[in-house]
Order: structure tokens, then sequence, then C-alpha cells
């Protein structure tokens, strides 16, 4: 394994930080016949950067009160990356007007429509037991129904 480089701890946690180089969002409302509104929000990016690393025990700088570990990067930063990320979000809602008392909206969301169960975060910590495993990913479908009352 060669090491790519050392960084102070304040340093990598600045590195692992998210980052896609492209992103595509795309939102719509088309209004259909009898007022009823149909939205829909879709986002699209590459997957965040990760980056393996080690723990290095450090009893020198422990000593000093610098901590007892430091990360050491076995790969440059964005050496991998997770999988495309995809999703897409639609609504229909319908309004209803109730004379001088008000207005009553009506509305259902389907939040991840198409039920992707993308990665967001994976262990990269090398000299963890838990590495390589999942520890984020993606909502599940919900769907969503509403009712909002205006006076």
């Amino acid at each position: 394994m060669k090491v790519a480089k050392t960084c102070s701890p304040r340093a990598f946690l600045t590195t692992s930080l998210p980052s896609a180089r492209w992103m595509a969002k795309l939102n719509f409302l088309y209004q259909l016949p009898w007022g009823i509104n149909f939205s829909g929000f879709a986002n699209a990016r590459e997957g965040y950067a990760t980056t393996e690393w080690v723990n290095a025990y450090t009893p020198e700088r422990g000593a000093k009160g610098w901590g007892w570990y430091t990360p050491i990067l076995v790969e440059e930063f964005g050496g991998s990356r997770l999988e495309t990320f995809y999703n897409v979000d639609l609504g229909l809602s319908k309004d209803f007007q109730l004379g001088r008392y008000g207005k009553l909206t009506l509305q259902v969301d389907a939040f991840n429509v198409f039920n992707f169960s993308h990665t967001l975060g994976r262990m990269s910590a090398l000299s963890r037991a838990d590495y390589g495993e999942i520890k984020q990913i993606l909502n599940p479908r919900v769907i969503r129904l509403g009712v909002r009352y205006r006076f």
C-alpha cells in the first residue's frame, strides 16, 4: 500500500467533505385542466468523492495535547467516488375556493418516486472494523398527503 500523503486532522476534515464535479437539477410546474397543478423535481449529480485513510497512533502528538491519532490518507482525495446520484420527486395539488371563508388545498407528493437506494456515505477508514460498510442511504419512497387551509 502506497501512502499518498499525511495531513493534520483539521485539514483532513476539510478534505472529507462531499464534492461533486457536476450536478443537474430540473424543476417544473404544469397547470392541468380543472385547476390541478402537477409539479416535479429531478436531480442528478456525480457521486461524492471518498478517500481511504488510516488512523495512526502518535504518542508524540498525544503527549503535546494534539490528539493521540492522526489520519494518513492512502489515496489522493477524489481517487474513489460513490455511485452517480439521481432522484425524482412529483406532486399534485388542487385548490378549492370556499367563498369568503378561504381556500382549501389538497395535495399529494411523492418523494424518491423510483425508490432508489443510493449510497450516500460509506466508512472509508481502513483501520476500522466497519471499513466499507454503508453508513447512509437515500430515504425510501415516501408518499405525503396534505390539506392546507388558507383564510
